[in-house]
């Protein structure tokens, strides 16, 4: 018998409402120990030395301004959250029954929807991370015939939304379901099609995979220039394997950006693939 609560990932997480300096750096000292202790062998730690005088201003400073953007935002408001709310009408309003693997980078991402999406009444939900005890366990939990553990899962254990981190975006088989969400966009690309691998192998029975990526309002890609950044690293990246490959022209690299983003059939190997619908979701 399984039960959420026993998961660490399944317990709520504290919510901070951090205002000042001072209330920071108590919050700062608690992790500090955490990690100085229970998880110590998670970290390489940097030599004391490194830490100079120069590099303590400039956190100081940093850290002043990070602040001060938190104070001049306030508190968050997940009810004013439209991207949750995007992402809450797609996996209860379009697609209320099917199977959801909805992938994020950001573990604090993972654990917020996981509490949002319950808080509003989505059921038979997990989020995993790398934090997570055993994440094997939750992709037989929600993909029990693919993993062949049908007769180990209980009918009220087995999952319908499993969020995570690409903790499970390799060696994991999850194609019971059939619909993944791209929650935020991968800085390597090639997680995109990792992604998608987890549904799209042998066993899968859907006549279409659906997948769902989130880009960033238009606001906020005039701040973060996420796509010119992107084609500037495959500029780079090329440079460097010294391959012939043009991903993009001079006009129209918009549109390649975002199609190669959703992975449109051909945009990556020249070669149509049918058998995977994209779906976008701004």
């Amino acid at each position: 018998m399984f039960n959420e609560g026993e998961d660490e990932n399944e317990q709520e997480a504290e919510e901070l409402h951090l205002t000042g300096e001072a209330a920071f750096r108590s919050k700062a000292a608690e992790v500090y120990e955490l990690y100085a202790t229970q998880y110590k062998r998670r970290f390489k730690w940097l030599r004391p030395d490194l830490f100079v005088a120069q590099l303590r201003k400039d956190l100081t400073t940093d850290s002043a301004r990070l602040i001060k953007i938190i104070q001049d935002c306030g508190q968050w408001e997940p009810t004013r959250d439209a991207k949750l709310a995007a992402l809450f009408d797609l996996i209860a309003k379009k697609h209320p029954k099917e199977k959801i693997i909805i992938f994020s980078q950001f573990a604090d991402t993972v654990r917020y929807l996981g509490r949002q999406l319950k808080d509003r009444g989505v059921n038979s939900l997990a989020a995993v991370s790398g934090e997570t005890t055993d994440p094997t366990s939750f992709t037989w939990r929600f993909s029990p015939s693919s993993n062949n553990k049908r007769d180990k899962i209980k009918p009220q254990d087995e999952l319908r939304i499993l969020i995570a981190t690409d903790v499970l975006s390799e060696g994991q088989n999850l194609q019971d379901a059939a619909i993944i969400v791209n929650y935020d966009l991968p800085w390597a690309i090639i997680r995109l099609i990792q992604r998608a691998g987890r549904v799209d192998r042998i066993g899968q029975k859907a006549e279409q995979i659906l997948c769902y990526s989130f880009l960033p309002a238009d606001g906020v890609e005039r701040l973060i220039q996420l796509r010119s950044r992107v084609r500037q690293r495959l500029r780079e990246n090329a440079e460097v394997v010294g391959t012939d490959e043009a991903f993009f022209e001079d006009e129209g690299e918009r549109k390649e950006l975002i199609d190669l983003y959703n992975e449109k059939a051909g945009i990556l190997d020249g070669e149509a693939e049918t058998e995977v619908d994209l779906g976008r979701v701004d």
